[in-house]
C-alpha cells in the first residue's frame, strides 16, 4: 500500500487563504501583519502514528517445501517487546 503525501501549500497560498477569511485584508497585508508580530509560517511536523499488534493469525497451504507441504494455522498472542524501547 502506497500513499501519496498530502500537498503542502506554499507561504503565498497560505497568505491568500487567510486573506480570504478576513474581508479587509489582502495576502500582502496578512504577510505584513504576521511579520510585524513575529509570526513565521513553518511546515507542520508529521503526525505521530503507531501500530500495536496484539494478535497474529494466519492460515493457508504451503507448497514447494522439502517434505513440509500442507495446510497450516498459526495463532499467536503478542505482548509488549522485551528489552526494546518504544520507537520515537
Amino acid at each position: 500500500m502506497t500513499t501519496e503525501p498530502l500537498p503542502v501549500p506554499s507561504d503565498a497560498e497560505l497568505y491568500e487563504q487567510i486573506a480570504a477569511r478576513v474581508r479587509s485584508a489582502d495576502a500582502e497585508g496578512v504577510r505584513e501583519a504576521l511579520s510585524a508580530h513575529g509570526i513565521r509560517l513553518t511546515s507542520p511536523l508529521p503526525a505521530r502514528r503507531q501500530l500495536v499488534v496484539h494478535r497474529l493469525y494466519c492460515e493457508g497451504s504451503k507448497t514447494g517445501t522439502d517434505g513440509n507441504d500442507g495446510t497450516f494455522t498459526v495463532d499467536m498472542t503478542l505482548g509488549p517487546a522485551r528489552g526494546r524501547s518504544p520507537a520515537p
